[in-house]
């Protein structure tokens, strides 16, 4: 039996999965780093699965196509879009409000992942704080979380706009091809992108920082797994960055000779590459219309070199016309005035 998972949820659920491994991977780097009782290790375990648990049947109510709860931007998803395309009945609203359901469900998730990672780990933090006096694993648990606060909001970021990506363009030259103005919105500058690149540079110290106070080998499970987290969500931003430039390098080589007048559009949300594209299709509405300009002035001075060319091969025929009766009425003359002489002779 195939199951077919509604858009939103195609988009959602990776982002779900990745949580879960994060609330997990916290777990044990807390059970094993930190200084718990078995009571409190039990508690710990019950109340992390309790809430991805809850993170679950959350994701199921919101993103639900049968749920009477599920987001407004999630339906426009689920209705607009079949099979990674765009729907074939779509018209010009539609489809700007496909894209602009996308942008604000791709936020909403951003901003509940890493909402939902803060409150579990200040819950922790604060039943620390109540109940034991032990202060060194409230920083513990800080880190920890700051860790995997990270790795998730930069999987929630990249995985969405990726899989995105190809529908986004779909939207722009939709609306290119119909006249309108691409979306235009408040899109993140790339240099966000490229400031997670550091920052997972600084996660690598911090998980150096909290396998350091585990046992040998749990220490170097701990090192490992965290850093093939990190080197899955950086790996996962530069396979959309490659994505994004080969689109730009793809841009600035149009061939600006076709017919056709050529639109520039892009799959991505970054502001840079969004105002790339709608600077070149200024320049090239302004190219065409010039180009238009100039082969309608040239096709009306062609036109206009007919009417002359015509004009003096008809003037030159009257004035070789002109010039044969001039011979003509010289001949004549000289008859005439031939035959008065012989009048003249005889008198």
């Amino acid at each position: 039996m195939k199951f077919n998972f509604s858009y939103s949820f195609r988009l959602s659920y990776p982002v779900l999965i990745w949580e879960i491994a994060c609330i997990l991977f916290m777990l044990v780097a807390l059970l094993n780093i930190g200084t718990f009782s078995s009571d409190e290790k039990t508690l710990l375990t019950n109340f992390s699965l309790l809430y991805i648990l809850g993170n679950i049947i959350y994701l199921i109510i919101k993103d639900s196509r049968y749920s009477r709860f599920v987001l407004p931007q999630a339906k426009v998803l689920n209705d607009n879009i079949v099979q990674e395309k765009l729907s074939q009945e779509l018209d010009s609203a539609k489809v700007s409000d496909t894209f602009i359901a996308f942008f604000d469900y791709s936020k909403k998730c951003t901003s509940y992942a890493l909402i939902s990672i803060v409150i579990f780990t200040f819950s922790i933090c604060y039943w620390q704080f109540i109940y034991s006096d032990n202060s060194f694993n409230i920083i513990l648990t800080l880190f920890t979380g700051i860790l995997i606060s990270s790795l998730l909001s930069g999987f929630s970021i990249f995985f969405p706009q990726l899989k995105f990506f190809s529908i986004a363009r779909q939207c722009r030259d939709y609306l290119s091809s119909k006249g309108r103005c691409p979306i235009e919105s408040n899109f993140q500058s790339i240099r966000v992108k490229f400031f997670f690149l550091l920052i997972f540079f600084l996660d690598t110290l911090i998980l150096y920082f909290l396998s350091s106070y585990a046992t040998y080998p749990i220490s170097i499970i701990i090192y490992l797994t965290g850093l093939f987290m990190i080197i899955f969500d950086t790996l996962l931003l530069l396979f959309y960055l490659e994505k994004a430039f080969d689109e730009f390098f793809d841009l600035t080589k149009f061939n600006f000779d076709n017919t056709d007048l050529p639109i520039f559009s892009t799959g991505s949300l970054d502001k840079e590459f969004v105002n790339l594209a709608k600077f070149l299709n200024e320049i090239s509405i302004q190219l065409y219309f010039f180009k238009e300009k100039t082969l309608a002035s040239e096709k009306e001075m062609g036109n206009r070199m007919e009417e002359l060319e015509r004009f003096f091969d008809l003037t030159i025929e009257r004035e070789e016309r002109m010039i044969q009766l001039k011979k003509e009425n010289a001949v004549l003359r000289e008859k005439i005035n031939g035959n008065k002489i012989i009048k003249d002779e005889k008198k």
